[in-house]
């Protein structure tokens, strides 16, 4: 786990992140909130939500939800 500047995160605990069936769950919850916009990638070899942004109210600021998820590896792996 990074920062957007590529720094590991030194001092949180890695159990205060999402986890993969995590960001499903949001996917999921959000797209229930029929959100007046959506978009999710999802990663095309492990097939996780890798991007995901819902817009729920239009010209609303603040109401947005979004994640991106980038160069995982599975436990073991």
């Amino acid at each position: 786990m990074s920062f957007p500047d590529g720094e590991p995160p030194e001092s949180y605990d890695l159990a205060e992140y999402p986890t993969i069936p995590d960001l499903f769950a949001d996917v999921e919850a959000s797209l229930a909130r029929k959100p007046f916009s959506v978009r999710v990638e999802y990663d095309a070899e492990l097939g996780y939500p890798r991007e995901f942004f819902a817009d729920f109210v239009e010209n609303a600021v603040d109401e947005e939800l979004g994640f991106l998820a980038t160069d995982l590896t599975p436990i073991g792996g």
